[in-house]
Formats: C-alpha cells, sequence, structure tokens
C-alpha cells in the first residue's frame, strides 16, 4: 500500500492512501485504468467516494420466499386469487356478448357452461373468490379506522359491518336474479 507525506504543524506525517477496489494492494487493474480516470471523488463533500468500489455480496432470493411465513403466504394466495375474479369479469363480459348475439349462441354458451368439467373449474374459482373476498374484508379493519364522536370505532365492529353489507348486498342480488329467472 502506498502513502502520502504530508505537512502537518511543521513535522511531515505520512498517512496510508485508502485502497480502492481492484487488487490486494488497493491498485486498479491496467485494463481497467486504462478507460479512464481512476475515479476522483465526485462531490467534495464526500471524499471517501470513489467510482471503482467493491460489490457487496448479496445472497440469492429463492422464489418460494413467502412460503416460510404464514402472513406472507396468505397475502401471497389472496393476490393470486385476484385473478379469479378477473376471470369472473372477463366470464361476465363473454356471458354478455353471448346474450347480444342472438338466443343460438346464448344457448350455445349455456351448454358450455354446463359440462362437468367447466363446472368443476367453476366451483374451484368460487372456492378462490371465497377467499379472495374474506381476507379482503379481514383486511378492513386496517385500512379504514372510522371515528364517531372523537372515539374509535373498535375493529371487531368495522368488520361486522363489512359482512353485513357483503351478506345483505349477496341476497338483494341472488332475490333479484330469483325473481328475473321466474323461480
Amino acid at each position: 500500500m502506498t502513502s502520502r507525506t504530508e505537512e502537518v504543524n511543521g513535522r511531515k506525517k505520512e498517512t496510508p492512501l485508502q485502497a480502492e477496489a481492484g487488487t490486494p494492494e488497493g491498485m486498479i487493474p491496467e485494463e481497467v485504468h486504462a478507460m479512464g480516470d481512476r475515479g476522483e471523488p465526485t462531490a467534495p463533500e464526500n471524499p471517501h467516494h470513489t467510482r471503482y468500489h467493491p460489490k457487496w455480496h448479496r445472497e440469492p432470493i429463492p422464489i418460494t420466499w413467502w412460503t416460510r411465513n404464514r402472513r406472507y403466504t396468505a397475502f401471497i394466495l389472496r393476490e393470486l386469487t385476484s385473478v379469479f375474479v378477473l376471470y369472473s369479469g372477463v366470464l361476465l363480459l363473454v356471458h354478455l356478448l353471448a346474450l347480444s348475439r342472438g338466443p343460438e349462441s346464448h344457448v350455445a354458451f349455456q351448454e358450455w357452461l354446463g359440462r362437468p368439467g367447466v363446472v368443476v373449474f367453476h366451483l374451484l374459482v368460487l372456492a378462490g373468490l371465497l377467499y379472495h373476498s374474506v381476507t379482503w374484508l379481514n383486511l378492513a379493519p386496517r385500512a379504514i379506522v372510522p371515528h364517531i364522536r372523537g372515539r374509535r370505532v373498535p375493529p371487531r365492529v368495522v368488520l361486522l359491518a363489512h359482512y353485513l353489507a357483503w351478506i345483505a348486498l349477496s341476497a338483494v342480488l341472488l332475490a333479484v336474479l330469483w325473481s328475473t329467472l321466474g323461480g
């Protein structure tokens, strides 16, 4: 390692130079040095910064990192079940398209929906949608913190209100569908 001689209070003092990344002696390899300057500090407020610095080793993170913690697993599964929400919306649009094309197209679509494989798949979609809905509603007390007369509403009340609203809206939709279908 090399040193620098400075004069401090009339005395000569040798101070070692900081080693830069490269060789063990701190010298920049010739092939790197030939590419440009030695990486002098770019800002006077940080004299220790150089453009040539070692890259720190970071442990690779496995793709299944989320399986090690139950909460992370629940979060990832809820995020994955949003694909079922997307599928349900697309299925509704395709159903409306079949209705707009006439009775024959609608009957063909209904027959496709009645196939055993499609029914089993839609039961899996229903399970995914229920999981997504329940876990989403369970987040409501953390996301919504209402105050009434300066006091915080308890999280259980917020959760109960959301579940009651979900049940009430589902009942209304079922009643409307039942009456529309002539049941």
